[in-house]
Order: structure tokens, then C-alpha cells, then sequence
């Protein structure tokens, strides 16, 4: 039996471990600075040619769905002129103008990106045209927010039962203004800031520091 205060062989390799792991760490911290930095291009730079051109494709197919639903949507309530007297369907057609609107340049992901970002197959715009695209993705918080305003159009007519002329004198131009001016100030206002904050990011043309990974 060994004694309980015999020298153990182990102890030999966990010193080494540690010793190794102190060594490694102070490694790590005199590199991390350089390491940092490159971190983003480097995770930006492993796509492979297939995973870029699948990531161009699927905006590309669902924003031409979301067009054709919001077209429709749009075309039965024009031909349907007397649904305009309904605040619902005033929200609705709203909601399907901007729609469309953004989907077009949602559909568009990468060509309006600058030519030459790594990673994003497509590529052939400048800043210019990101700027348009991330202008159009800002405005399109409106398709959200209008959506609130739909469900506390029907709050009140379920809840508090509500009549829609009641609704619309009260709330319509409260609606129009939070949902649609306001987002739509806040694109105009990014396009003037600091020389435009609109900038290619991830997600595409949007809010995005300039140069990238700055």
C-alpha cells in the first residue's frame, strides 16, 4: 500500500499542465489585440462559394413571395374601393405599400452591397446603393409597427366595442404618424449623419459602422 505522503509521479504532469496553461495564457493576451482585430473578416471569409450564393438566394425567393401576397392584398382592397372606408383595411394597404416597397430591396441582398466584400456573392454596388437599400431596410420597421396598430385596432373593437369611425377619429393620425413618419424620418435623418451611417454589415445594407469592423 502506498503511503499517504509518497511522492506521485502525477503531480509532475499536472505542474507541467499548469505551467503550460500560464505560459499559453499570457500568449493568448499579447495576441489578442492583433487577433481581435481580424476576428470579424476571418468569420466573414469561411463561407465557401455555395453557402454565399445560397445566402443571396433565399432573400431573393422570399421577397418575391412577400411581394405577390402584398400585391394581392393590395390589388383586392383598390378593386374593392369601399374597404378604404375601413381604418383595418387603410392599415392593411399601408402595411402591403411598404411592403412591397422593402421587399424589392430585401430581394436585392447583395447587389447593392459594395463590390469586393468578401463573402457576399453578388456583390456589385457602392456605397451609394447600400445606402439606398439600408434607407429602405430602416423604413421597413413601419411593417411591424403598423401591425401593432392593427392589433390594437381590433383590441378596441373586441375589448371595449369600439366602432371603426370611433377608432379612426381618435387614433388614425396617432397611427399614420408613429408608424409610418416616424420610421421614415428616422432613414432620411441616417442618411445625412456623420456622412451616412448606412453601411454593409451581415445583414446586408443597413445601420453598420464604416469601415467595417471598425
Amino acid at each position: 500500500r502506498a503511503h499517504p505522503y509518497m511522492y506521485d509521479d502525477d503531480d509532475d504532469d499536472d505542474d507541467a499542465l499548469l505551467t503550460s496553461n500560464s505560459s499559453g495564457t499570457g500568449a493568448s493576451a499579447g495576441a489578442g489585440a492583433d487577433g481581435n482585430a481580424s476576428a470579424a473578416i476571418d468569420y466573414e471569409n469561411q463561407y465557401t462559394l455555395s453557402q454565399q450564393k445560397t445566402i443571396t438566394y433565399i432573400p431573393l425567393s422570399t421577397s418575391i413571395l412577400s411581394i405577390i401576397g402584398s400585391f394581392t392584398i393590395f390589388y383586392m382592397i383598390l378593386y374593392h374601393k369601399h374597404k378604404l372606408r375601413k381604418l383595418k383595411h387603410r392599415l392593411i394597404l399601408f402595411i402591403s405599400v411598404i411592403d412591397i416597397a422593402c421587399s424589392v430591396w430585401t430581394g436585392l441582398w447583395a447587389l447593392p452591397a459594395p463590390e469586393g466584400e468578401p463573402s457576399v456573392y453578388g456583390a456589385c454596388g457602392n456605397r451609394q446603393t447600400c445606402a439606398v437599400q439600408g434607407f429602405f431596410h430602416q423604413w421597413s420597421i413601419s411593417v411591424p409597427m403598423y401591425t401593432v396598430a392593427l392589433i390594437f385596432y381590433y383590441y378596441e373593437e373586441v375589448v371595449h366595442k369600439k366602432t371603426d369611425n370611433e377608432i379612426a377619429n381618435k387614433y388614425e393620425l396617432w397611427m399614420h404618424f408613429v408608424c409610418a413618419v416616424y420610421p421614415l424620418l428616422t432613414a432620411v435623418v441616417a442618411l445625412f449623419i456623420d456622412g451616412g451611417l448606412y453601411n454593409f454589415d451581415s445583414m446586408g445594407c443597413w445601420i453598420a459602422p464604416y469601415p467595417r469592423g471598425c
